[in-house]
C-alpha cells in the first residue's frame, strides 16, 4: 500500500491533507509519487490525520519510493 492509497482509502484530497499539514498540495503530491518524503516532524501528524500507525506510514512511504524507482508512479 502506498502514501497515495492510504490517503485514498480515507476518501482524503491532497488539498485537505495539505491544509491540515499547513503544506502545499505540490508537497503532498511529491509523497504520493515517490520524488519527496514528509520530514520526520510531519510522519506523526500525517499518521494521525490519514488514522493509520506511523509504523504503517512510513511501510507505506517506503513502498511509494520503491514504486517510483521501478516506474510504477500513480498519476
Amino acid at each position: 500500500m502506498t502514501v497515495r492509497d492510504i490517503r485514498k482509502e480515507k476518501k482524503i484530497t491532497q488539498q485537505y491533507l495539505a491544509n491540515k499539514l499547513f503544506v502545499s498540495q505540490k508537497l503532498v503530491s511529491g509523497w504520493e509519487t515517490g520524488n519527496r518524503e514528509p520530514s520526520v516532524l510531519i510522519i506523526p501528524k500525517l499518521a494521525k490525520i490519514l488514522s493509520c500507525s506511523i509504523e504503517e506510514l512510513v511501510l507505506a512511504i517506503i513502498e511509494t519510493k520503491r514504486g517510483c524507482e521501478n516506474g510504477k508512479v500513480h498519476s
